[in-house]
């Protein structure tokens, strides 16, 4: 487990912040079929880590239904990455923008790392996380999607849908999908309470970011976005 504020904490998270900045900064004097080509660029990226991660499963024998799944809300957001980018999806960008950045920021800040894992474990936690938060700020900068009136509160009832079906899937498999089972084993002051009570914690922070960020977006960056 990476230790927060630790050397290899601080090494990661800095090469994470310039992979997820420089690749927006660069092309924001390109033409929009430059940027778009850029976007399906990183596509063919996250299709590529998919094959990889679970070769890597399949490989080292360690594929399993109970945690091998894209259940986690993260690597849900990661497959909806891929219809944000190649059909402009924009409910999947809402998704993305409303959830995927805080919830991959979180990730990021407190990561979620088993004490064995290896240096491809490893920079496949950042590189998936980091590339969520990339993709949303993309689509939004140099993509020029845009989040709906109210598309925040419709994000909220569906991670709510989603949850409920993969609590199903968690009773039947004995899994632990998107933490319904039992809380994440992370240093984080707000993860006190026992389950299912920390699920509380869970809905709140959802509905806190993705208000929050509908109010930053709305008082702040929709006006200054609009002049490009």
């Amino acid at each position: 487990m990476i230790e927060i504020f630790s050397l290899k904490w601080k090494v990661y998270s800095l090469l994470t912040v310039i992979f997820i900045i420089l690749p927006i900064i660069i092309p924001l004097k390109y033409n929009e079929k430059a940027k778009y080509n850029i976007a399906k660029v990183f596509g063919g990226f996250i299709i590529l880590e998919l094959i990889l991660f679970y070769f890597y499963h399949y490989y080292n024998n360690i594929f399993s239904l109970q945690e091998s799944l894209p259940l986690h809300l993260c690597r849900i957001m990661w497959v909806i990455s891929l219809f944000a980018i190649f059909k402009k999806n924009n409910t999947s960008f809402e998704m993305l923008f409303h959830i995927g950045i805080f919830g991959s920021l979180y990730a990021l800040l407190t990561p979620d790392l088993a004490n064995d894992a290896n240096f491809f474990l490893t920079l496949n936690y950042y590189f998936t996380h980091g590339g969520i938060i990339f993709v949303a700020l993309y689509c939004l900068i140099n993509l020029g999607m845009r989040p709906r009136n109210n598309s925040w509160f419709k994000v909220i009832f569906y991670v709510n849908i989603l949850a409920f079906f993969i609590s199903i899937i968690n009773y039947n498999i004995g899994s632990n999908y998107m933490y319904l089972s039992s809380k994440p084993g992370v240093d984080n002051p707000l993860l006190f309470l026992d389950w299912p009570y920390y699920i509380l914690i869970f809905e709140l922070g959802l509905f806190f970011h993705s208000f929050l960020i509908h109010i930053l977006y709305n008082k702040f960056l929709k006006r200054y976005l609009n002049k490009y």
